[in-house]
């Protein structure tokens, strides 16, 4: 439990980390922040077969430079047995003026806890990174796939895939 906490303090503390003390000056066409609401599938059979084969995620990011945010990523795989992936990181999306499409990588670290059938929790902390690719609808709407791995716990690969729709405001 103590990790938990601290985790989610250090969570806290880097998304309220003001912009102006990051980048030079608010940003032209940047807006505060977005979030992002997803349906996960895992990637692995194993994963697969010991939770439900679906779940669903949230994310708040916060950008403080022109294409980079940092990410706070909160996923839950349920079933009998379940998954819970919370992770931090900076993410740098690669964009064009000639097309709404962009790509993007992030890395960070995960914080991962995996509930067998008897709620009996085994927990890890590890490195994390992704690769997406979205559609900028508008100024606020964003589409997004994106690719997650953040190691592995009680022996399952954590892999997997993100499908979000997200709000700029």
């Amino acid at each position: 439990m103590k990790s938990i906490t601290l985790f989610g303090f250090a969570c806290a503390f880097a998304l309220t980390i003001p912009a102006t003390s990051l980048a030079q000056g608010p940003l032209p066409n940047q807006v505060p922040g977005y979030m992002k609401l997803g349906y996960v599938v895992p990637r692995a059979a194993s994963l697969k077969s010991a939770t439900d084969a679906q779940g669903f995620s949230i994310t708040y990011g916060y950008p403080f430079a022109k294409s980079t945010s940092l990410e706070g990523y909160w996923s839950y795989l349920g079933g009998s047995q379940n998954l819970q992936t919370s992770t931090m990181m900076v993410v740098h999306r690669f964009t064009s003026k000639e097309t709404p499409l962009y790509l993007g990588l992030g890395i960070g670290g995960a914080y991962l806890r995996f509930d067998d059938d008897f709620f009996v929790p085994e927990e890890t902390f590890s490195i994390a990174g992704k690769v997406m690719i979205g559609l900028q609808i508008d100024q606020s709407f964003i589409v997004e796939a994106e690719y997650m791995s953040a190691g592995r716990v009680a022996g399952l690969p954590t892999e997997q895939w993100s499908f979000s729709l997200g709000y700029r405001f």
